[in-house]
């Protein structure tokens, strides 16, 4: 049975998930094979006219990767493209070039959670242990902290001076 599990993915970008594959299917024996797995959204793939490589993007590591497929580097991968964004799809034109979209662009506080993953899973918790995932708006009024998320239809508040707790 094959198991698909669906994640808004922006939390998935956020968060700095590496939980993805790239997997191969082999009709004869109706059998699927992980090719590469530790990939942090992978969103675009690519093979090239020869078959010899595929072309791959990582959205969340803003990088284009190579797979080599034959030949004497068969199995790895090569680093082509470290992006200026998000990486969405890659597909070539008929010269042979590979033409990748990018999202949008790199921000400070994106870089600041590539190069800080320990950053990533901090949660703020709310008086009911609700843990309030990627917050977006803090503010002190009146002797509480008023905190706003994205990721839940509600805002949360403590009292102010809080403790911070960590998940």
């Amino acid at each position: 049975m094959l198991e698909i599990v669906c994640r808004n993915h922006f939390f998935i970008l956020v968060e700095g998930e590496a939980t993805g594959r790239l997997l191969r299917y082999d009709p004869p024996t109706k059998t699927i094979h992980v090719v590469l797995d530790g990939l942090a959204f992978p969103n675009g793939i690519q093979l090239f006219e020869d078959q010899s490589f595929l072309l791959l993007t990582e959205t969340t590591n803003y990088r284009l990767m190579k797979l080599w497929l034959e030949g004497p580097k068969t199995g790895t991968v090569e680093l082509v493209a470290d992006l200026p964004g998000f990486t969405d799809n890659v597909r070539i034109n008929d010269k042979g070039q590979f033409w990748v979209a990018i999202d949008c662009c790199r921000t400070p506080a994106q870089y600041v959670l590539t190069h800080n993953p320990w950053m990533r899973i901090i949660y703020f918790q709310d008086s009911q242990g609700v843990a309030m995932k990627i917050v977006s708006e803090v503010r002190k009024v009146k002797g509480k902290q008023w905190i706003g998320t994205m990721a839940h239809n509600h805002i949360a508040t403590l009292p102010y001076p809080y403790e911070l707790c960590i998940n």
